[in-house]
């Protein structure tokens, strides 16, 4: 049955303590509904107040709580992506100590996922959450080409990082023998 949300059945003052379904249809209730219908009522003067309920999820399949929820938690992991990242790169970069050729691949590591958690994880958060792309076809083929240049240098980081811990662990084996 295909019910209009803004017809006048849907419409319901607050005094026939109407219970709204929530079975996907948007509901509007207002207060002092039958003034604003007679004409004797000013609504938007009067403090009145709209409630928009809805059941349906977004195109993404998820609903509001949902989103929130996501939402807030990405958020906060991008933020210590980015901080912690930061924080690595300036420590290496400033520190005269950390400055040898194992951490610099740890730094080269810092600078890929600083990026994709300062560029990329943003806009895949909104594009998943939404359910479709909506920052233009451009911006689209920037993203994904920037997602998988970050994606791929950081797993080639990781790689140069077991090699050269691999190489370091071989070096000291072929050196000991002979102590």
């Amino acid at each position: 049955m295909d019910i209009n949300p803004f017809s006048i059945e849907n419409l319901i003052s607050k005094e026939s303590n109407f219970t709204p379904r929530l079975d996907g249809e948007l509901y509007l209730l207002f207060d002092n509904l039958t003034h604003f219908l007679n004409g004797t009522s000013d609504l938007f003067r009067n403090n009145t107040t709209f409630i928009i309920l809805e059941s349906e999820s977004y195109p993404s399949g998820y609903n509001v709580y949902q989103i929130v929820l996501a939402t807030i938690i990405v958020s906060l992991l991008m933020i210590i992506v980015v901080v912690g990242n930061m924080l690595v790169i300036i420590a290496i970069a400033t520190e005269k100590a950390l400055k040898n050729i194992q951490n610099w691949f740890i730094a080269s590591l810092a600078v890929a996922d600083f990026f994709l958690g300062l560029v990329i994880m943003p806009f895949s958060l909104a594009n998943e959450l939404m359910g479709y792309w909506i920052f233009g076809n451009w911006w689209c083929d920037i993203h994904s080409a920037m997602d998988v240049l970050l994606s791929t240098a950081s797993i080639m980081n990781l790689c140069l990082i077991s090699l050269d811990s691999i190489g370091g662990s071989l070096n000291v084996a072929w050196i000991a023998p002979n102590e």
